[in-house]
């Protein structure tokens, strides 16, 4: 058995899609029998990475499911932001890669892969546009000889400019997934998209995400409705709430709803960046008690929300597949998405869901009114993505395919 490292900006106890994806992926690896520990920040928020002032974790050591945890702090010096920018345009590749955009700075974690004599047979990091990571991962592997996994979870946005985003597949992005030994990817479209940038199809994988059925089971819409003494029909979001998950084009379409007398309820949940609580804070009184705004909540509570709701959206151009559409499907409901990224591979159009735009408040307003409308539309998209869910994307076939490219990886080594 292998001794694999995983780095990540973000894991365990996070719940979000990339630190669940990472998170079964090691957790899955160890069950396997191989040695498995994590590189990751401390950061709670996603908003810490960037900002002092959001919450972070003081737990900086510790394991669950025999994956050994070790988090680094996020630094924030004073005018880090210019200062990096700045360094970033030297002439020096690993300037570029570590100090370059998003400009967080986490030295531990850059040290620990440059100087640490920690023995590792094979390395597996993410996520884009947190290059410094990956950078970090590579200088460790050419340092040890040891193979690089990367899995670059390519969040990039509406179609028009998809291969031209510059946070995802700029200079130093491509360089570093050329040199990776191998690249995972969570759809086809990602894949294409790599393949057309010029990287050796030959060593991509897909591997889809998935969702433990039994795990996400038993919610209770009923108390749920009850708790926060709602009547009426649901629509729920569930994700970092900010302008590139659709938030503020979700509330924007139930505003259009309201308009029109309809008396849909909405509910969000997950981490509120700070754009999105401006947004809430301009609005009316009127309109802010009409949202049930949970924030970041435990898994019974998601579970209850999920159970409860009658439409479930989120028209995000920021993800690469979108975990929660699967969460939803586990309950037969029907979802709604933005045509963007890897999305439209997930959710097929008029099949297992529907599709708007990205910022298209109109449309997606009069898709939430013909499922509230036409409650049998909504039964048949909810069902087809249960039956999609069930035989598409499910852990133990992610894992599998994650550790053959491990094991044809080490082999290869060893011989």
């Amino acid at each position: 058995m292998a001794r694999i490292l995983y780095i990540v900006h973000r894991f365990w106890p996070y719940q979000g899609g990339s630190e669940q994806l990472y998170f079964e992926m090691a957790r899955r690896a160890a069950a396997h029998g191989h040695e498995v520990t994590v590189f990751t920040t401390d950061a709670w928020d996603i908003e810490h990475l960037t900002s002092r002032k959001k919450s972070r974790l003081d737990v900086l050591e510790e394991s669950v499911d025999d994956v050994r945890i070790r988090r680094f702090r996020v630094r924030h010096l004073p005018r880090q932001q210019s200062l990096m920018r700045w360094l970033s345009r030297l002439p020096v590749r690993s300037f570029r890669q570590l100090l370059g955009y998003p400009y967080i700075l986490v030295p531990g974690l850059t040290a620990a892969c440059i100087t640490s004599n920690e023995k590792f047979d094979l390395v597996h990091a993410g996520v884009f546009p947190h290059t410094a990571l990956v950078a970090s991962a590579y200088l460790y592997c050419r340092r040890h000889r040891v193979p690089l996994v990367c899995e670059p979870l390519l969040n990039l946005g509406e179609f028009h400019s998809a291969v031209n985003n510059p946070h995802f597949l700029g200079a130093e992005q491509l360089w570093l997934l050329e040199r990776a030994d191998a690249i995972i990817t969570i759809t086809g479209f990602e894949s294409d998209v790599l393949i057309e940038k010029g990287i050796d199809g030959g060593k991509i994988s897909v591997a889809s995400p998935g969702v433990s059925i039994e795990g996400i089971a038993g919610g209770n819409g009923d108390a749920f409705r009850q708790r926060h003494a709602i009547d009426g029909p649901i629509v729920l979001q569930v994700s970092t709430q900010t302008f590139d998950k659709g938030s503020v084009h979700t509330v924007e379409a139930l505003k259009l709803l309201w308009e029109r007398g309809w008396t849909v309820n909405l509910v969000l949940i997950g981490q509120v960046l700070t754009d999105f609580s401006a947004y809430i804070a301009a609005q009316p009184a009127d309109i802010r008690k009409r949202i049930v705004m949970l924030d970041y909540v435990g898994a019974q509570e998601k579970k209850d929300a999920y159970a409860a709701c009658d439409v479930f959206v989120m028209p995000s151009r920021a993800d690469a597949f979108g975990i929660v559409y699967l969460e939803a499907w586990a309950y037969a409901k029907p979802v709604l998405a933005a045509a963007a990224g890897g999305v439209p591979r997930v959710v097929e159009d008029g099949h297992n869901g529907l599709l708007v735009p990205f910022g298209d408040t109109y449309m997606l307003a009069e898709y939430i009114a013909k499922l509230l409308r036409e409650p049998a539309i909504g039964k048949r998209l909810g069902h087809n993505g249960a039956k999609s869910l069930k035989e598409r994307y499910r852990w133990a076939q992610c894992a599998e395919r994650v550790l053959n490219v491990y094991e044809r990886l080490l082999s290869a080594r060893a011989s």
